[in-house]
Parts: structure tokens; sequence; C-alpha cells
């Protein structure tokens, strides 16, 4: 899974700046905004009052938030 986090910003025309003041003012740390801005929607786990605010901020449901994508696979150790 991928969070559409850099097309949801264009499409709301906001900033990751924006968009981390909106949700500091719901209560949810910027910094998992900026997180979430610098590895481009590519987590391995999404807090649920994360997800929530970005929904308010962005307009969006939650099925918007995320996308399908295959899951890395972690090199095999030797």
């Amino acid at each position: 899974m991928r969070v559409s986090f850099s097309e949801l910003l264009k499409s709301a025309e906001m900033t990751t700046y924006e968009v981390a003041q909106a949700v500091k003012a719901l209560g949810v740390s910027d910094q998992a905004v900026y997180r979430l801005a610098r590895v481009d929607g590519a987590v391995q786990r999404l807090d649920l009052r994360l997800a929530a605010a970005l929904c308010q901020v962005l307009g969006v449901e939650p099925s918007a938030l995320l996308t399908n994508a295959p899951v890395p696979r972690k090199p095999a150790k030797k």
C-alpha cells in the first residue's frame, strides 16, 4: 500500500507545510506529515489519527488516501 500524498497535495493545491500546520491544529504530529512527504507515500504503517486528519484537511475519503502498490521485498539474508 502507498499513501497518495503528493497527488492529493496537488489536487488540493496545498503545500506540505500547509497540510502539516492544519494537521497539527487537529492535534496530530506535524512531523508525521513531513515523514510521509519525505518517503513519497511509501510507508509500512499509517496511524489512523494521521489518516483521519489528512482526509479532513485534504477533503477526501479514506479510499482516496491509499493506493495499492506492490510491497518491496527485502533481500534475503546470507
